[in-house]
């Protein structure tokens, strides 16, 4: 595995960074570290009309066997002991669509998530939509705070965790006022994917430097 950083679906530029497009042939699991915006599979999703959920459709199919295909390279490169940077955002609206695969038609539910591991500790997220929401620090060691705490008062939180309890695999990095996690780190055997907030700065130099 390379020890540079794919950054999937936002611009940052920097020695250590290559960037790919979500749909791109580029393989995630070339890469110990990966950034992902999920915000470009909700715009895929949404443009899924109608007509597009039936079964043999072929946008809903692609779209399908992409997401299977990112989330297959997102298990290799935690399994390698990889990380994986996810910006947390709201789950959007999920899009029931008839996939076909080697068994014929099955309904699949997508949504912005699908391409991560299928990992009972990534399942349990309940994803609420956060509204002008400070960080307050939980872990204030930890290398994801010290990320968002660069950008000053500048992060605001779009989605947070709204789980009755944290799962015990979670590792709460900063909290919106309410105590809920903004930003966490959950470990997937010997990998690990860290939620953080999306980026107060929009110079892809500067979120290089941040990653």
């Amino acid at each position: 595995m390379s020890d540079r950083i794919l950054v999937v679906g936002f611009e940052a530029q920097g020695d250590r960074i290559e960037r790919a497009e979500f749909d791109s042939a580029m393989p995630l699991d070339g890469y110990t570290w990966v950034a992902i915006d999920p915000a470009t599979v909700a715009e895929r999703l949404q443009g899924l009309g109608a007509a597009d959920a039936e079964a043999g459709n072929e946008a809903a199919d692609t779209l399908a066997r992409l997401l299977q295909r990112r989330r297959r390279e997102a298990t290799e490169v935690l399994r390698g002991g990889g990380a994986i940077v996810c910006i947390f955002r709201p789950l959007g609206m999920p899009v029931s669509v008839q996939a076909t695969g080697p068994q014929g038609a099955a309904s699949v539910v997508l949504h912005s998530y699908s391409w991560l591991p299928e990992e009972p500790s990534l399942a349990r997220r309940v994803v609420a939509a956060a509204r002008d929401a400070e960080v307050r620090a939980a872990d204030a060691s930890h290398p994801a705070w010290a990320m968002l705490q660069a950008q000053g008062t500048r992060v605001r939180p779009v989605a947070v965790a709204a789980n009755r309890e944290v799962p015990p695999n979670w590792h709460v990095v900063a909290t919106d006022a309410d105590g809920r996690p903004a930003a966490f780190e959950v470990r997937v055997g010997q990998g690990r994917v860290i939620f953080v907030p999306p980026m107060a700065v929009e110079e892809p130099a500067k979120r290089g430097l941040l990653l």
